[in-house]
């Protein structure tokens, strides 16, 4: 726990930090993000679920969408700090 609220380290088998997850709300988000999913071929049918923001060495930064379009379709997008698309994965 933090000031910003709950976050989740993950480190690789040797104890090296792979990166760390925040909980975040889709409204926070900065308006390039918004943007990227807006524009994107998932924002007729998909809703926005859970958002994350995950924190990487070299001080990337991702975020990551949870989307739905009903109890079976979900994905995970996953976009870079300037809104564009990284990439999209199915999720149970």
């Amino acid at each position: 726990m933090s000031d910003s609220g709950k976050m989740v380290a993950k480190y690789d088998s040797e104890g090296k930090w792979k990166e760390t997850e925040r909980d975040f709300t889709y409204d926070s988000l900065s308006p390039d993000i918004k943007t990227g999913f807006e524009k994107s071929k998932f924002s007729a049918d998909w809703k926005v679920k859970q958002t994350t923001v995950i924190y990487l060495p070299n001080n990337e930064i991702r975020y990551r969408l949870r989307i739905e379009k009903n109890e079976v379709a979900k994905k995970y997008l996953f976009f870079d700090r300037n809104g564009r698309l990284i990439k999209d994965s199915m999720t149970i």
